[in-house]
């Protein structure tokens, strides 16, 4: 199997711990050795592919965070001027009603 080229100066813990990574990498075969490298290949391509998915929606977050400030500022507006529409009173027996929108709280007395 191949071997390193020995390093110039070169010291004697070196050369031992070259010569260990040697036998240990020279246990595979070439097949074996070239299908992992081709499937290393694979799992990069994978990599790369998810990495770009990801920076897509990191742009979309961003997008979508400025929405929602926009959606915010919105509805702080709206509670502010709320109308208080029919359809959004809730009315309780003891004479309260409530707005669900803007959730303001009135007492209402009662015409008869």
């Amino acid at each position: 199997m191949a071997r390193r080229k020995k390093q110039i100066e070169e010291t004697i813990s070196q050369s031992q711990e070259r010569q260990n990574k040697e036998q240990v990498a020279n246990h595979a075969t070439r097949c074996e050795k070239t299908s992992w490298m081709r499937k290393q290949k694979n799992l990069l391509a994978i990599v790369k592919k998810a990495n770009a998915l990801q920076e897509q929606i990191l742009d979309l977050t961003t997008k979508q965070m400025g929405l929602f400030d926009q959606v915010s500022i919105a509805r702080k507006d709206m509670v502010d001027t709320c109308i208080h529409l029919y359809d959004g009173l809730v009315y309780s027996e003891d004479g309260i009603v409530t707005c669900n929108f803007c959730k303001k709280v009135m007492k209402v007395c009662n015409i008869i």
